[in-house]
Order: C-alpha cells, then structure tokens, then sequence
C-alpha cells in the first residue's frame, strides 16, 4: 500500500510537471504534437487513478480479513463483502452497511477515486485553430505587439476639401451636400460612421487633429434681438420666418447679413425648446479644437473616445472667407480653415434647423424643415415632446461624432463646388502607433485545478491506507 501511495505521488507530479511545460506555449513550440501532448497527460492520469485505487483495494482486503475474523458474518454478507468492489448493487445488503460499516466507507471511496483520471485533464486547455475538431477546451490569449501603421484621420482643413457652396459675387451659402448627408447620417443613427479596422481585428491607436466643436449651456431665456425661423437672412438681416408662439421646437443659426456683425455672445446655434410647463433655451457656440480620439476595435467592432480641447471662437465672419477674393487660390490656409470648420457646424445646425407645431388639439405636429423628431434627442409625444435628460452635451456630441465621420470622405471623394478649382481630400492617411492584439492558439495550465482535485484524493486515500496498515494481521 506504501509503494502504490507513492507511485501515485509520483504520477501526480509528473503530471505536474508536463502541464507546467506546456502553460504557455504554443503548439508549434512543443517538442510532441497537441494529441501526444494530451495523451501524455492523460496516461499519467490513468496511472494515479489507478495506483490510487490499487492501494484503497488492498486496504479494503485487508479490513475484509479484519473483519470476518472478529464477527458473525452470514454467507450473504461474506458474498457482499467479496463483491462490492464490483458490483454497486452489494452495497444494499445489511451485513455490509451495519456489522461492517468501514469496509463499506472503503469500498465508496474505491468507486469515486476514479473520477481523478476524468477530472484532472480539465487542468490543461488550449484549442485546434481548425475549428473542427476539438481536443481540449477552446481558450486564447492575446499577445500584444506595438506597430507603425497608417491609419485614417481628419486633414489640416487648410484647402478647398469640398465642404463650402459658394453662391454668385462669391457668397457662402452654406455646406455642401455630401456634408449635409454625412451630418444626417450622424443625427438618424446616433453615433459616428465608422470605418475599417486598418490594423486588424482587435487593435487600439490614437489619433489628433484640428475640428470645430460646441459648447452648449441651457438659459433662462432667448435674448429679445434674437429671432429663430426656418429662411435664410433676408434685406435687413433676420430670417423672414420667425418662430410661432405655439412651438415644441425651433432651432436656427443667428446671423445678420453677409458680416456677421453681433457680439460673439450671440451668435451660434439656438434651439428652444419646450417641456411642459416652460421653455428651455439652449445656446451652442462654435469654436476651433484639437481632437484627440483613441479608436479601439475589437473583434472588427469599433468604440471610440474623444476628448476636445478647446481654442478661440469660430464666428460667423468665418463665411466671409471666399468672398470677394478671386481666384480662389488666393483665399489663405487660416481662411479655409475656418470656412470648413465652420461648415460641418452648418451641416449640423442645418438638419436640426426649422421648427414643430402642434398640428391640432386632437394631437400631432407639423414639422418644417427640422429632423430633431427622427433623432435620439427628441421623441414626439401627443401634445408634448421628451427630450434627452442631457441635452446640451447631446448637441456637443453631435458635432463630435459629425467630423469623426468626414473619415468617411476617405473612400467617398468630395466634389469641389468652386468652378476650375480641385478639392483636396478632408481626410489623410496617416502614421501613428497602433496596438495590436492577436489571439495565437496556446496552453494553458491551472496548478489550483490540479491539486485541488488531487489533494482531495490523496487525503482520502492516505486515511484508507492507514486504515487498512492498522487492519493488518
């Protein structure tokens, strides 16, 4: 019994040993291949099962001699005794369970010992990169590795990119339609168009460039020389459109005429808006930014993290840029700069400009122009609209996620809208260093498992054979 103990040490250890030199290798760094690496395990395995359960048996012959010796045993319990090692059904014989209780505890023990050889494998995972044909259970573990590779981002904005329509006598009317599809595109899906992955499935870079952004803040109220409507200016300055008084929603860019001459203070995007029982104003300037952007992907799924920080105030006089200057290659780099910035503001303030009246008192609403109602900012309701509990930092992010997605022009050339010029390309590719991870097929090894399962039966074990040393002749 003292030899078979030990031959089970043995046996557990070496196991020990062989998985703790394939924890962490892959399956091309092994001297033998994935199935002799499993049967290898497995065989020392089957050895201490069975050393462990040679050793519990000679323990329960002895306690048999023991017994029989000392008690009145009738044939049937002797048959019992002889025959529970084999035959579970024994165990139901009185003889068995009350005159020799400890042959009994022995014999359970010799049936529940062989589940080590079943259980202990589960020490060792790992997995085929075939996909078909499973050895062991499937696991992965990345390896990370530090790469340059070029990578999608936002240009200077220093040049024609194909974002302002330019009218007669050089005159800005706005953003261009490619950049008012991509500013929809942003407001009906909530969130930014994505882009491929250009360093592999699971893989993290950052990128920095310059954009405009919003800061937006809720007021009591619309300042009185400020009027909301749907038209552009007209002769003297304000939209000839203004806002009615039963509105749920009006939004609009303040402007007077082609030079923009009111305080910075005012000028922007305003959206009022009115939750019941009072209105809401809401005011959003516009100003130069350097985005900073960690782009993650993972399993080709991309999440992104923007951080802004935020520099002088765009004003409107920013779409004075082109006018009167011909030709157009003499309009300056900071000109164009905040041209474009200033139109994917537009493109923005475009989409959610107009204004929603209740269309009668059985409900429902008239919507011009605006398409606040199919975004994430607003839900219609009867009589009344649901706006998001954070609406100001909605509007911030809107724009955020609005210049993300001029990486979409980066597949999607724009069009110049200025006669004999080219645009260039608002987005670039460029240089930054990316992590990639990649999940190569490897092993790995939990000692905890091992022994745990091990421990257990060698307590067990270690008492059946003192038991039957104490139950020797």
């Amino acid at each position: 019994m003292a030899t078979l103990l030990c031959l089970v040490i043995v046996a557990a250890i070496g196991q020990h040993e062989w998985y703790h030199y394939l924890d962490g290798r892959a399956r091309s760094n092994i001297s033998v291949d994935q199935s002799w690496a499993i049967r290898i395990g497995t065989y020392l395995a089957f050895v201490f099962k069975v050393c462990l359960v040679a050793a519990v048996g000679i323990a329960f012959t002895q306690g048999f001699w023991y017994s029989v010796r000392r008690h009145a045993i009738r044939v049937e319990g002797l048959d019992a005794m002889l025959g529970v090692l084999s035959n579970p059904f024994k165990f139901l014989k009185k003889d068995l369970l009350f005159t020799t209780t400890h042959l009994m505890i022995l014999a359970i023990i010799s049936w529940i010992l062989p589940l080590t050889a079943v259980l202990s494998p589960g020490s060792l995972t790992g997995y085929t990169p075939s996909g078909r044909r499973f050895l062991i259970i499937v696991v992965s573990r990345p390896v990370t590795t530090d790469q340059v590779r070029d990578v999608p981002s936002i240009g200077a904005l220093d040049s024609d990119v194909g974002f302002v329509s330019i009218g007669t006598v050089g005159t800005y009317l706005g953003a261009t339609q490619q950049l008012r599809r991509v500013a929809a595109r942003v407001l009906t899906s909530g969130q930014t168009i994505t882009w491929p992955s250009p360093c592999g499935s699971n893989c993290t870079y950052t990128i920095s460039f310059p954009g405009p952004a919003y800061q937006c803040s809720d007021l009591d109220s619309l300042p009185s020389n400020v009027v909301l409507g749907t038209a552009k200016p007209a002769g003297n300055g304000y939209p000839n459109n203004t806002v009615e008084p039963f509105n749920y929603i009006a939004a609009g860019r303040f402007q007077l005429g082609p030079v923009w001459q009111f305080s910075p203070d005012l000028q922007g995007l305003w959206i009022i808006r009115r939750p019941v029982p009072r209105n809401i104003t809401t005011q959003c300037r516009l100003y130069e930014a350097t985005y900073t952007t960690q782009v993650n992907y993972s399993d080709n799924i991309q999440s992104l993290n923007t951080s802004v920080s935020y520099g002088d105030q765009i004003l409107g006089s920013a779409a004075d840029g082109y006018h009167d200057v011909y030709p157009a290659s003499l309009i300056t780099p900071r000109s164009w700069t905040l041209m474009n910035m200033f139109s994917i503001a537009e493109a923005v303030g475009e989409v959610l400009s107009g204004y929603v009246t209740q269309s009668s008192s059985y409900g429902g609403y008239n919507f011009v122009d605006t398409m606040i109602a199919i975004s994430d900012l607003a839900t219609p309701y009867p009589f009344n609209f649901t706006f998001a509990a954070n609406f100001p930092q909605k509007i911030e992010q809107l724009l955020i996620n609005t210049t993300l997605s001029v990486i979409y022009f980066l597949d999607n050339p724009p069009i110049t809208q200025i006669v004999t010029e080219n645009a260039s390309m608002p987005a670039v590719n460029t240089s930054v260093a990316a992590i990639t991870v990649s999940f190569n097929p490897q092993y790995s090894y939990s000692a905890t498992t091992l022994w745990e399962i091990y421990g257990i039966a060698l307590g067990v074990a270690f008492l059946a054979v003192l038991a039957g040393g104490y139950m020797l002749p």
